[in-house]
């Protein structure tokens, strides 16, 4: 029985140890050209227009947060022009403050 091409193209990779090193070596090669080349096209660009900002005050009342940590956090995003709202809760030990900027600010700069 005749063999197919690919018998054919199987047999002399695996009889001749150079030419499957060579072989080997164009299909990374043109994998490594095939990624660096790639643009992604699935993937959309994300702005998260979100941020919360968090903080521990040990041992401290829900008051003692509110007026030496909570206030004065609200009064520094309260001057930032991009912010359209935020809001704050301020409990025993801990509080914690949501921003949300407008679309598209840029709020990395802030």
């Amino acid at each position: 029985m005749d063999k197919s091409f690919g018998a054919k193209f199987v047999d002399l990779l695996f009889k001749n140890g150079q030419i499957l090193g060579l072989f080997f070596a164009f299909l990374v090669i043109g994998g490594a050209i095939a990624f660096a080349t790639s643009v992604p096209k699935g993937f959309p660009e994300v702005n998260i227009n979100v941020a919360f900002i968090t903080a521990p005050y040990p041992g401290a009342t829900a008051n003692q947060v509110e007026t030496q940590v909570i206030r004065p956090i609200e009064q520094v995003v309260a001057d930032i022009k991009s912010i359209t709202e935020y809001s704050s809760v301020a409990s025993d030990s801990f509080g914690s403050i949501t921003v949300t900027f407008d679309e598209g600010a840029d709020y990395r700069n802030h």
